[in-house]
This record gives structure tokens, sequence and C-alpha cells, in this order.
């Protein structure tokens, strides 16, 4: 069941008011506030329970909210401290800084997003790259000039064959960070990865030679299929160009079998089957013979 409250917005013509436009609040919900304080709870907790935040209906970044607020009520650091963790804490509760080192370079002191406590052990360590938004940057005082405080891209590491979910983020996508990361982690932790899974990024490639050079390197399936079917699609074009010295247009041949070329074999129609064959056929010689190897 679902209630909906709809809340009145006031507006102040007096000029002693604070503020000329706000929102009731009150203990069910803040001002400024779309979900219930009742509901952010709940689904705290289904984010702990590793519910994700769609099967409530809501955002991602509502419900971590909400998970930050139950997990700081039970004691869980969420956020790291700016002086670090010493030597005597948890083995994954370090920061994770640009680098993968605690206290050097721009954004020393800078917290980050983190759940205290060791990580589980993982037998795959999956690696990839996703773009958060606008770079974030601040004026220097003394040079008078702009310096990074956030990069757009930040590098996930996650458990590809368990059920952990994301294990930490680095700052930016290079091999360093990436790599630096990963040696932080306790040896145990390390020596029991045997795989890694990457996205044909020679970045994450050079950081899992480092940092796990005992661990196979493995590539998503949808990266290598995306590979071959660029490759079909630049033999096509290039016989096209030998044979009519022009681009592809829709009346020819082997462009009308274009999409079928790049079909699965259990996707493919026994007449799908029967059009290539018989258009690779019509164009005879190396060129049929080229876009049929491919």
């Amino acid at each position: 069941m679902a209630v909906t409250w709809h809340k009145h917005r006031f507006w102040c013509d007096n000029e002693g008011c604070d503020q000329v436009v706000f929102t009731e609040g009150g203990p069910l919900a803040a001002r400024g506030g779309t979900v219930s304080t009742a509901a952010k709870e709940t689904m705290g907790h289904l984010v702990g329970d590793w519910v994700v935040a769609g099967a409530a209906g809501v955002s991602w970044h509502t419900a971590h909210r909400g998970f930050v607020a139950v997990a700081e009520e039970a004691g869980i650091v969420v956020t790291a401290p700016t002086a670090g963790t010493g030597p005597d804490g948890p083995a994954g509760d370090e920061e994770n800084t640009v680098g993968g080192e605690a206290g050097c370079g721009p954004d020393a002191g800078r917290p980050v997003r983190s759940v205290s406590g060791p990580l589980p052990g993982i037998e795959v360590l999956g690696i990839d790259d996703h773009r958060r938004g606008r770079p974030r940057y601040h004026r220097d005082p003394i040079s008078d000039g702009w310096v990074a405080d956030a990069d757009r891209w930040q590098t996930g590491l996650f458990d590809s064959a368990g059920g952990h979910g994301l294990l930490g983020a680095v700052e930016g996508r290079t091999a360093t960070a990436t790599a630096g990361w990963i040696k932080a982690r306790p040896a145990a932790w390390r020596a029991g990865i045997r795989a890694v899974t990457i996205d044909m990024s020679t970045i994450y490639k050079a950081a899992a030679r480092d940092a796990l050079p005992h661990a196979m390197i493995a590539v998503d399936p949808f990266h290598v299929a995306q590979l071959g079917n660029k490759a079909v699609g630049d033999v096509r074009r290039r016989v096209t160009h030998q044979l009519r010295d022009r681009r592809g247009r829709a009346t020819d041949p082997e462009y009308t079998i274009r999409t079928l070329l790049v079909r699965g074999p259990g996707t493919l129609s026994g007449n799908g089957r029967a059009k290539i064959l018989t258009t690779l056929a019509d164009l005879g010689g190396e060129e049929g013979f080229a876009i049929g190897a491919a």
C-alpha cells in the first residue's frame, strides 16, 4: 500500500520572512523532502539487505540516503574519516584516494564513500568504469588556478561471481589508481582471486597484471561480440568500396544483409541463412569470400 501526501506550498509576501517560498514539514516528512522519514528508514534496511532501490519505486540516491541514515544509527561508518584509519583499523576501511594512497595528492583529506569492515573473500574480481557526471573544480586561492576536485570517471571494483556486489571505487580510471586499490587489500584476499573480468581496456589489463599477476584475465562476452560485429562491418564496407569505388547504398546486395551478418547462429532463421549464402554467391570472387570469412 502506498500513501501519498500532497504537501502545501506557502508564499510569504512579508519582507521579514527568511524564505519567500516554502513547504510544510513535520515529523512525517522533512521540509523539502519528497519521501517520508519512515519510508527512507524502510528503504535503508532494504538496501542493506541487497534489495534494489527500483523495487521501492524511488531513485538510487533517495534509497542511498535512507541507507546512510540507518547505517549511522547502527554504528557503521559510511563516510571515511579525513584523518585515516590508522594501523589498527579494519582491512577494508582504508581510504581510497587518487593513486590508491591515503593522505597523498591534491585529494588528501577528502572523505570517500565506503562501508567499514573487512572485504569478503571473492574468486572473480570485476573492474569497470562508470561516468558519474561532470568534473568538479575549485579555484586555488594561492595560484589562482583551477584544481580538479572530482573526476567525471570512476572505476568500480565488484564481485563478478558471487553476490557481494560493489567492493570499492577509485577516482578516475587509471592503471596506477586501480592497481593501488587492489594492492592495499590484504595479501590473503588478493591470493584468493583467480580471475579478473574487464571490458577489453588496456588500462585495466595493466592494473590486473600489476596487482594480480597470478590471476587469469577474462573479457566479458558483450565486448567480444561487439568487436566481432565491428570487424564484419569494416570488411563489408571495404568490399563495397573495392567493387563500386564509393560508399554503400541501400540498394547494394551486401548492404541488404548487413543486419543478418551480425546475427547469432541461434537467432538466424533458415530464410536468413539462405539470403546470406545467395548474396555472397552473387558477389562471387574474393569479395564474397572476404565477407563470408568475416
